[in-house]
């Protein structure tokens, strides 16, 4: 299903969006970019104080690949909302590059497929990701 999106730069961030309001917005994805980092072991601490404070999602999260080929850690939901056919979990990739995506996404059981799910935060929780993730890109 193609939704029409707008794309905004807000708190530092790159946001994807469906729809806004005055208190919220629901998005497709959330893109930050950090300076590039040293190496796979610099990305890794930065993943793991990631997980320490970026806890106010609707799922907690934890470590599920950590690729040096593609210099790269993804972070996913601990326990992903159980459709019949699907699950539904958060994503944060972060990269070696700098870049930090957070999307949501649906796992097909039947296909295998993947496919990008809106998600909504309110802008107090989108001022507050932007802020952390500049923080942990300052480390």
């Amino acid at each position: 299903m193609h939704r029409p999106t707008q794309t905004l730069n807000r708190y530092g961030l790159t946001v994807e969006t469906v729809e806004q309001d005055k208190l919220s917005s629901r998005l497709v994805k959330i893109v930050h970019q950090g300076p590039t980092l040293a190496d796979m072991n610099a990305l890794k601490a930065k993943a793991e104080q990631a997980l320490t404070q970026v806890r106010y999602l609707e799922d907690e999260l934890h470590t599920v690949e950590q690729d040096e080929a593609r210099q790269a850690v993804i972070l996913r939901s601990v326990s992903p909302e159980q459709e019949p056919d699907s699950l539904i979990y958060y994503e944060l990739l972060l990269q070696q590059n700098g870049e930090t995506e957070l999307s949501r996404k649906r796992y097909q059981r039947s296909t295998g497929d993947t496919e990008a799910v809106d998600f909504t935060l309110t802008d107090r929780l989108l001022e507050r990701l932007g802020k952390d993730l500049d923080a942990l890109s300052a480390r």
